[in-house]
Order: C-alpha cells, then sequence, then structure tokens
C-alpha cells in the first residue's frame, strides 16, 4: 500500500486559488475563450478547462506557457499578499524606475579608447 497524501496546507491551497484566479480573469480581460487559448499552446480544451477549475495541478512550467499566450510574464499571475507591506512599497518603488539596459562587460578597454 502506497503513502497516504498530506493533507493539502491552506495556505497553498488558497495562493494557488489566487494565482489561476488571475490567470482567469487576464483571459477573459483579453476576450480570449478557453478554446482559443488551448489552440495557442496547442493543448486540449479541456486541459484549459480542468486547471481554471482547479481539478488539474498548476505545473511552473504550464504557468510560463500560460503566461505566453495570455501575453505577460508568470510573476504577473502571482499575488502579491505574498508579500508584506514594506516589500510591496519597496517593490512599488522599484516597479516605478525606468528599466535602462546595462551594458554589458566586455573587458578591459584598449589603452586611449574612451578614457576619461
Amino acid at each position: 500500500m502506497g503513502k497516504p497524501s498530506p493533507t493539502p496546507d491552506p495556505w497553498i491551497t488558497r495562493y494557488v486559488h489566487d494565482v489561476i484566479a488571475s490567470i482567469r480573469k487576464r483571459r477573459m480581460s483579453m476576450k480570449l475563450t478557453q478554446q482559443q487559448v488551448a489552440e495557442r499552446l496547442a493543448w486540449s480544451r479541456t486541459t484549459v478547462v480542468a486547471l481554471e477549475a482547479g481539478k488539474q495541478t498548476l505545473t511552473v512550467e504550464q504557468l510560463v506557457h500560460l503566461a505566453c499566450a495570455l501575453r505577460a510574464g508568470p510573476w504577473d499571475f502571482l499575488p502579491f499578499a505574498l508579500f508584506n507591506a514594506e516589500e510591496r512599497r519597496t517593490q512599488q518603488k522599484l516597479d516605478a524606475v525606468p528599466f535602462r539596459k546595462r551594458p554589458r562587460n566586455r573587458g578591459p578597454r584598449p589603452p586611449g579608447l574612451l578614457d576619461d
């Protein structure tokens, strides 16, 4: 006889439910049906239905694929309830800073080139 399955942690269950709800909200805001999302991913519609209904476990790989199909990043679906208020304020400050690509380190410069 196999091991009994552990009782799911209610906090994790709620967190996963919130992730799935945000995926569904994004899909609906884009006016996409479950069938259209499934077609974008080459999945069956029943897979999308089962994921949104919480009847199938959402893997990280599936989260990444869904995010791509919904033109978002996987982090966009993670609830900020995970962070405390101070971390949220810090994240909001970081989000407000415009992204600037940092130059790649290409090693030492040749002498005389762009000397300051």
